[in-house]
């Protein structure tokens, strides 16, 4: 790899669900293997992204290998995962390093720091996908 890159060097691009949806920009980013097949994946969380509710937040899986531009708003993605609710803020926070079920593939799991609980608000939650 040479000393000095640029955006344009990069050998995979991934571009954000939406205007103004700033991917990239200080939000969740993970990788593992979440198929079991040796090859690396990964995770990308935006909790400030509007697909199902306001601010409901989101994330997406790409399974590698991974090659090319990448569009979210095209589908150019393995699986995606939506917040539900108002201000959930899901996948602010992210990882698939680990694999919880024993199956020998890396889970999926994301935060959702203001995701209300029945009645009571902002209680938030911790949600986990089983890879493999």
């Amino acid at each position: 790899l040479p000393a000095s890159q640029a955006i344009g060097d990069s050998r995979a691009t991934l571009y954000g669900p939406e205007p103004g949806a700033s991917l990239g920009g200080g939000q969740c980013l993970s990788r593992g293997d979440v198929n079991g097949d040796c090859v690396g994946d990964l995770l990308v969380g935006l909790g400030l992204t509007d697909i199902l509710a306001s601010n409901g937040g989101a994330a997406w899986l790409v399974e590698g290998p991974l090659a090319g531009a990448y569009y979210i708003s095209d589908g150019d993605y393995t699986a995606s995962f939506a917040g539900t609710g108002a201000d959930d803020y899901l996948g602010g926070i992210c990882t698939m390093e680990s694999d919880l079920d024993d199956d020998g593939a890396d889970d999926i799991v994301l935060g959702s720091y203001n995701h209300d609980v029945g009645t009571s608000g902002n209680n938030g939650g911790v949600f986990v996908w089983f890879g493999g």
